[in-house]
């Protein structure tokens, strides 16, 4: 156990994972404004927030898998402490807290407004214990930090809760969490975020473990997203940036199960681009940066040289890409990217590949279609169409056994009932390249 002063917090900073993510709360949250009750954090630490009036508790307390890291707010109560080792039987409450009878305690501190005191799962602790100056509103906060045994558990069901990982997801990837050990884990991570391929190591030990490669990777990719989060932190990026960005976990792994019937991921090379945050989700889209891959940019006055910094544009399924998230998604990103690649005249450029821009739309879509809408947006500077390449179509009807008899494709949505008509008549697809200049408010293309 630990009694010290909320200013010396960072003394403790490497005492687990998870008091990283409990620095970060506090050091960007008004912890006397924090209303009562329960707040989840991030990464597994949550905190509850509490006014009562300090009392005499029965017994002593112990966790089985969190840390408690106790803050008085105001007022002052007692602790008292000792080895669990020395509490004698306890009862279990639920799955984490235990119960110990009432006895002599090895080590006693009145804590007052601005101390902290720390209890780790081998301390049996009694705390909101009434002194003569405790206040009936005390108010402390206590943050749940995950013990070492249970934290990367912890971090992956708070994970995949966030980004809505599928319940055969979920349980997949928490049976497959023992085949991997920290050593494994640190090893891996080391060697993956200074930008060497792991794939065909973890193939190898997901062999070795009996679990399937697609499952072993989606696994080991979520634990090593700790390290994009602490990053991410370490940065002072925007904290949704980094839960948006982890979506394409569950988008992908549904694409998984969708294509094979069993969880996990095939796109590791793609997703590891999002972990090492080459690719941030943003709102609807995803942004990199990249160059300006086109010697025929220019608008008005601006012209924009092949080779310039420009900011490139990827559509995760998912949503509708209707006009107000897309405009949502423009600006949050240029507040984002804005001091990382030059302007040019106050604007940032946009760019975009992909089978969405195909010309035909225009033709054969819907009148108000959020994807002609979308292609209103750039100036094309280049299209293709190509006969009989339907390698795109799976994102409109997901995944037929073969693409070879068109008039057995669904009809459910007005999306398909569109394209198989067109592909009936033309069995064509294709798609264009196009940019737009954007200041934060304004198109210009």
């Amino acid at each position: 156990m630990i009694f010290d002063r909320l200013e010396n917090i960072s003394l403790y900073e490497t005492i687990l994972p998870g008091m990283k993510q409990a620095l970060y709360f506090i050091r960007h949250t008004d912890l006397s404004a924090l209303a009562n009750g329960s707040h989840d954090l991030m990464a597994g630490v949550f905190a509850n927030r509490m006014t009562y009036t300090p009392g005499n508790p029965e017994k002593y307390e112990a966790h089985r898998k969190y840390v408690d890291l106790q803050i008085v707010l105001h007022g002052e109560e007692a602790m008292e402490g000792l080895p669990l080792s020395l509490a004698g039987e306890g009862v279990p409450v639920d799955g984490d807290a235990w119960f110990y009878e009432r006895q002599e305690p090895l080590a006693r501190a009145v804590v007052k407004e601005g101390d902290i005191a720390i209890f780790f799962p081998s301390d049996a602790h009694r705390p909101s214990i009434g002194t003569e100056n405790s206040p009936a509103d005390t108010k402390k906060i206590v943050i749940k930090i995950p013990a070492k045994e249970y934290e990367k558990e912890a971090y992956l069901l708070w994970l995949m809760e966030k980004i809505a990982m599928t319940e055969i997801a979920k349980k997949a990837v928490l049976e497959t969490l023992p085949s991997i050990s920290d050593e494994t884990l640190g090893s891996l991570s080391k060697r993956f975020f200074s930008g060497i391929e792991v794939e065909q190591e973890a193939a190898a030990l997901s062999e070795a473990a009996g679990v399937p490669y697609q499952l072993y990777i989606l696994t080991l990719y979520l634990l090593f997203s700790r390290v994009t989060l602490e990053k991410v932190m370490e940065d002072n990026l925007p904290l949704s940036v980094f839960e948006d960005s982890m979506t394409e976990f569950a988008i992908w792994e549904k694409v998984c199960e969708a294509k094979t019937g069993a969880p996990g991921l095939k796109e590791a090379d793609w997703l590891a681009r999002t972990l090492r945050q080459e690719l941030h989700r943003i709102g609807r889209f995803q942004y990199e940066i990249v160059t300006m891959k086109s010697k025929l940019a220019k608008v008005g006055d601006i012209t924009i040289p092949e080779g310039t910094a420009v900011i490139n544009i990827h559509i995760p399924e998912g949503e509708p890409i209707t006009k107000e998230k897309r405009i949502d998604s423009y600006k949050k990103a240029f507040a984002f990217f804005k001091d990382k690649v030059p302007l040019l005249n106050g604007n940032l450029v946009y760019t975009c590949s992909s089978w969405l821009f195909y010309p035909a739309h225009r033709e054969f879509l819907q009148e108000g279609s959020n994807i002609v809408s979308f292609m209103d947006d750039f100036n094309m500077l280049e299209s293709y169409e190509k006969m009989g390449d339907l390698h795109d179509m799976w994102r409109i009807y997901g995944y037929p056994e073969d693409y070879s008899d068109l008039t057995k494709l669904p009809e459910n949505t007005g999306m398909q009932r569109a394209y198989k008509k067109h592909l009936l008549e033309k069995p064509a697809t294709g798609g264009a390249y196009g940019f737009f200049l954007f200041d934060g408010e304004t198109f210009r293309k």
